[in-house]
C-alpha cells in the first residue's frame, strides 16, 4: 500500500510538473509569436512617424512658400493702388506683405531655436526684402514715378528669390491623383445602413 501511495504521489507530481511544463511552453510559444508581432508593429510605427515628420516638413515649407507668394501678390496690388493714387490702400498692402514675410521668418526662427537641427521653414530667404518693404513709406504726391520704381525694384528682387525655389513645371511636380476610398477605407457602423429596413 505504501508503494501504491508513492506511485500515486509520483504520478500526481509528474502530472503537475508536466502540466506546468506544457503551460510554460505554450506561454513561451505565444510570447514568441507576440514579440514578432510587436516588433513588426514597432517597425510600422517608426515608418509612420518618419513619414509624418517628412509630411510636416513638406507642409511647413509649402505654407511658407504660400505666405511668401501672397506677400509678392500684395506688392503687385500695392503697385495697382499706387497707380490709382490710393496711397493709404497701397501702404496697407505693403504692411500686409511685410507682415507675411515676418510671419515666415518668426516661424523659421522659432523652429531653429526649439531644435537647432530643424530644417529651415522659409522657402526663400526674403528677410532683407521684408525689412526693405517695412521701411517704404508711400507719400501722396502728384509724381509717383520714384515710388513706383521703388516698388518695382522690390517686386523684381522678390521674383528673383522666389524663382530659385519655385516648383518647376515637370513630371516631378505633376498633379497627384488620389484614389477614391474603397469600402475597406470607410467605416461601417452597425445600424448605419439606410438601405436596410
Amino acid at each position: 500500500m505504501n508503494t501504491t501511495k508513492k506511485n500515486q504521489r509520483f504520478r500526481a507530481a509528474l502530472l503537475i510538473v508536466g502540466t506546468i511544463f506544457v503551460l510554460g511552453m505554450a506561454y513561451g510559444s505565444g510570447m514568441r509569436g507576440q514579440v514578432k508581432k510587436l516588433q513588426a508593429f514597432h517597425e510600422q510605427l517608426v515608418t509612420v512617424r518618419r513619414d509624418l515628420r517628412l509630411s510636416q516638413i513638406d507642409l511647413r515649407a509649402s505654407q511658407a512658400l504660400a505666405q511668401q507668394l501672397e506677400a509678392r501678390r500684395q506688392v503687385t496690388l500695392a503697385l495697382g493702388e499706387l497707380d490709382k493714387r490710393n496711397f493709404g490702400a497701397a501702404q496697407e498692402r505693403l504692411t500686409e506683405a511685410a507682415s507675411r514675410l515676418k510671419t515666415v521668418q518668426k516661424a523659421n526662427d522659432s523652429a531653429r531655436s526649439a531644435k537647432p537641427q530643424q530644417p529651415s521653414v522659409a522657402a526663400a530667404d526674403l528677410t532683407a526684402i521684408g525689412t526693405q518693404i517695412k521701411r517704404i513709406n508711400l507719400v501722396a504726391t502728384s509724381d509717383t514715378g520714384a515710388q513706383r520704381e521703388q516698388l518695382l525694384a522690390v517686386a523684381a528682387q522678390m521674383d528673383t528669390e522666389l524663382g530659385k525655389v519655385a516648383p518647376k513645371a515637370n513630371a516631378e511636380f505633376a498633379a497627384v491623383t488620389v484614389d477614391p476610398p474603397t469600402l475597406n477605407d470607410v467605416p461601417q457602423l452597425p445600424g448605419n445602413d439606410v438601405t436596410q429596413n
